[in-house]
């Protein structure tokens, strides 16, 4: 779940598809979940998350970088509206 929704969860899985899927050029990036994955995260949780799931976080951040969004909480919303 994510801290600032309790009833968002992020199935690892369905994101590695969707990654997949974009690394493969054939469907867009997942910025739905790469914004939860890496927005209004607090450090314990970034550090939980790396000692869990390393994969996720750190590609969650490539396709962040490659997508060119901004990093700021509400830069980044309005990014994702503009999507």
């Amino acid at each position: 779940p994510h801290p600032s929704n309790p009833n968002y969860s992020l199935e690892g899985a369905d994101f590695q598809y969707k990654l997949l899927r974009f690394f493969g050029g054939v469907g867009p990036p997942p910025l739905e979940e790469v914004f939860f994955s890496t927005q209004n995260l607090t450090r314990a949780t970034q550090e939980e998350l790396m000692q869990e799931c390393p994969g996720l976080l750190v590609t969650a951040f490539l396709v962040l970088a490659e997508a060119r969004l901004p990093v700021s909480p509400t830069e980044a919303a309005g990014a994702l509206t503009k999507a």
